[in-house]
């Protein structure tokens, strides 16, 4: 056997070892495919309510600017609306959501009322209904652990600026000292920043819009006024609400208004016996960004009386009369 041919079967002899030792030193230390972790592509964004998981609740928990805590209610966690879509509409004024469906959102200004808002709070549960409650900064800081409670409940929440003044009466620098201030408690006491801004008074000026849209708050005024901050019973209550509803439409009450929790469930019956699905504001607003700002018309048919007041007509001592 000449040389060559026995240096050729030596290499051949010598790789055939490498490639087995090597094959079987691979499969003893690599990982079986079944003990990788399974890696899923993050959920869509949906409106409709979702188990919670604890995994999704931790991370709710740990990100303050989550718009309303992934919490249980009645076994089921109500939806949230993603920061992303709301910051597409900030500096936007919206007044309703899409004409399209039955969706309607329940909302509640001036609060925490130290004895009614948990009032307010536990029917809403109780009835599986998601809501919207912008909160003043003076009363978060009266009462912290009411705005925690809230959060936890799992409600959206909403600033309604620190003390409640007219915006249009401001400068751009008072306008961003009442959101900025207001929003810095309603986060320590909540852990929610908020991404909504209800005008005192539905009241909005051009400096408001600008300072909303470097904060990241969408305006959100409304369309159904029972005017309950001045109503002296129930049932007025009941019958501006149910009358004045519509598709997309937001209602503006009050969580430190007597008369507008006894109405509160009469009115949730009687709603959703015309068909009507209860979202918040934030899912409404997503709606409209899911279409861009050109969906935002803000034409809605409104029985008269239902406008949002004129800036200034509701004195403020009036409003938290209640307290």
């Amino acid at each position: 056997m000449s040389k060559t041919v026995l240096l050729v079967l030596m290499v051949l002899t010598t790789l055939g070892l490498t490639f087995l030792v090597g094959y079987q030193f691979g499969s003893q230390t690599r990982p079986a495919a079944a003990a990788l972790l399974p890696v899923e592509a993050p959920a869509e964004f949906t409106d409709q309510p979702v188990e919670p998981v604890p995994a999704q609740v931790a991370l709710a928990a740990a990100a303050p600017a989550a718009t309303v805590p992934a919490v249980a209610m009645n076994g089921s966690a109500p939806a949230v609306t993603a920061d992303h879509q709301l910051l597409a509409f900030a500096g936007e004024t919206v007044r309703s959501g899409l004409a399209g469906g039955r969706r309607i959102a329940l909302t509640f200004d001036d609060g925490p009322h130290p004895t009614l808002t948990p009032q307010f709070v536990a029917l809403l549960r109780e009835e599986g209904v998601p809501a919207t409650f912008f909160m003043l900064g003076s009363m978060v800081e009266k009462s912290p652990a009411l705005a925690r409670m809230v959060a936890e409940a799992g409600f959206e929440i909403g600033t309604h600026s620190q003390t409640h003044p007219d915006m249009r009466k401001l400068g751009a620098a008072k306008i961003r000292e009442e959101l900025e201030g207001s929003m810095t408690l309603i986060e320590q006491a909540s852990g929610v920043r908020p991404r909504l801004f209800r005008p005192p008074f539905g009241s909005v000026n051009q400096s408001t819009r600008d300072v909303c849209r470097e904060l990241g708050l969408v305006l959100a005024n409304w369309s159904v006024d029972p005017e309950d901050w001045r109503a002296r019973d129930a049932a007025s209550i009941h019958g501006k609400v149910v009358n004045g509803a519509h598709p997309g439409g937001i209602i503006c009450m009050h969580d430190t208004k007597p008369h507008t929790l006894t109405a509160l469930r009469g009115m949730i019956t009687e709603l959703r016996a015309q068909g009507y699905e209860f979202v918040t504001v934030g899912q409404l607003v997503g709606e409209l960004a899911a279409l861009g700002p050109e969906a935002n018309t803000g034409v809605v048919t409104v029985p008269a009386g239902q406008q949002p007041p004129p800036a200034g007509a509701i004195p403020l001592d009036e409003i938290l009369g209640s307290l």
